[in-house]
């Protein structure tokens, strides 16, 4: 698990560094664009976490952009808490 943050976590700093994205677009979006490719990443490469659900790989994703610094800690947080509340209302 923490070998597969790790690695999202160097993906996510090079997503930041090759796609810009427009001023408007915000943070929660950005990260959910993220995750489809972190997904089959994940997929690929680490299928027993694959295989142990959503949950868990949200998890592993969120550690590693943490991990990342990028971007502030702030700015993180209140996106997870956006995407957090995101997906518990659509349940």
């Amino acid at each position: 698990m923490d070998l597969c943050a790790d690695r999202i976590s160097e993906k996510w700093a090079f997503y930041n560094q090759t796609i810009k994205f427009r001023l408007e677009v915000s943070l929660v979006l950005i990260i959910e664009s993220f995750a489809i490719p972190a997904q089959e990443f994940v997929k690929n490469v680490y299928p027993a976490l694959y295989a142990a659900g959503p949950q868990m790989f949200w998890m592993v994703m969120f550690l590693g952009l943490a991990r990342s610094g990028i971007p502030s800690k702030k700015a993180m947080t209140q996106a997870l808490e956006e995407l957090d509340a995101k997906f518990r209302k659509g349940r």
